[in-house]
């Protein structure tokens, strides 16, 4: 009785061992990035929305598993049942290796400073004499990485942004590259920061306003799910603002 029985479901397509894989199912990698992508927030975070929205008007269902960015890149890159990962600003590496979608948001980046220590800037170039905070796997700008990556700008790198920002207020770095909504969101919330508030604010002179992205995976079925992604968001009216950042 019970092999007639799992034969029924088999033909009905019922048994979970051997039924298909939910085709219209993206699984994506992301990181604990409030105020854009969370597992804690409303809605996931305001990108994460964007994305699931867009998808869903598509026909496509999101699910999303958080990881420390390195490992969310590498996870989204190359784990079995994974398409990509977000949020991902853009870059001509990451174009080549993965499928960057559409914009799904904006991200307004800039510098973190203690405010008895402010700075004053117009390039990067003026920025040469300071140790600057950055986030391991992160893209910033494209001068600014370049300057990085020469020896030509002293820099500091850490796990997270919050990493980043404690780095900043011990004074072992002069400058942390931090969004300005990620700060303001983790300076109110995070409780490890939120007795530095006041002691740390942006810089008011923003590096760029960046778009943010989808890395899917670069294979014909990475481009058809950034076509749907595409079609989706046109389909829920979203609009991305102007950005301003460096050309490569």
């Amino acid at each position: 009785m019970r092999f007639i029985f799992v034969a029924l479901l088999t033909l009905c397509g019922l048994h979970p061992a051997l039924a298909a894989p939910d085709e219209h199912v993206v699984k994506l990698a992301s990181l604990e990035w409030p105020p854009y992508a969370s597992a804690s927030v409303s809605a996931g975070g305001t990108v994460t929305d964007t994305v699931r929205r867009a998808l869903a008007a598509s026909g496509y269902r999101l699910v999303v598993e958080y990881f420390p960015w390195p490992k969310a890149v590498a996870v989204g890159e190359s784990a079995k049942g994974f398409a990509g990962y977000f949020p991902s600003y853009y870059s001509a590496d990451r174009a080549r290796r993965t499928e960057l979608s559409d914009p799904v948001g904006e991200s307004p980046l800039g510098f973190a400073q203690r405010s008895d220590s402010p700075s004053t800037w117009v390039t990067i170039e003026d920025l040469k004499a300071l140790r600057i905070g950055v986030v391991e796997g992160y893209i910033n700008t494209t001068a600014l990485d370049r300057r990085i990556a020469s020896g030509d700008q002293p820099a500091d790198s850490t796990l997270d942004d919050a990493s980043n920002l404690m780095k900043l207020a011990a004074g072992r770095v002069d400058l942390a590259v931090v969004d300005s909504k990620v700060f303001a969101n983790l300076m109110g919330n995070d409780t490890r920061l939120t007795g530095l508030r006041g002691q740390l604010v942006m810089n008011p002179r923003l590096l760029e306003l960046k778009s943010v992205h989808v890395a899917f995976r670069k294979t014909s079925e990475g481009r058809k799910l950034s076509r749907a992604l595409s079609e989706g968001l046109r389909k829920i009216g979203y609009q991305p603002p102007v950005f301003n950042q460096d050309p490569e």
